[in-house]
């Protein structure tokens, strides 16, 4: 029986980088176990048996990615942006701001008594 998760969930391995993967059958819902950049320990995912609805290989893709992320595995379609770095001056700014409005915050408390 042709299963559409089955196919899904090694191809969207595959763009996560992940190679080693083996498809386990035997019980209930096949297994696709698999190893992340070498590591020992096995990864194991569970996809459905008989799927039944059209959005289940849609839904084994991002349940998929959702475990990796949990895993430390980067999503490549969606790249990280560099952490923002601002100078001495930008932060200062900033602090000071934050203190104002507390400032501003503690006197309109004090007002409203």
């Amino acid at each position: 029986m042709n299963n559409p998760c089955l196919d899904a969930a090694p191809a969207e391995l595959e763009t996560h980088g992940v190679r080693d993967v083996v498809v386990a059958r035997g019980s209930k819902h096949p297994q696709i176990r698999f190893r992340i950049n070498g590591d020992p320990a096995v990864q194991v995912f569970s996809v459905p048996g008989t799927p039944e609805d059209w959005r289940s290989p849609a839904n084994t893709r991002a349940d998929l990615k959702k475990f990796l992320r949990e895993c430390g595995v980067p999503d490549p379609e969606r790249p990280r942006k560099p952490p923002l770095k601002l100078d001495r001056l930008s932060l200062l700014e900033r602090r000071v701001a934050a203190l104002e409005q507390q400032l501003k915050n503690m006197k309109d408390k004090s007002d409203d008594r």
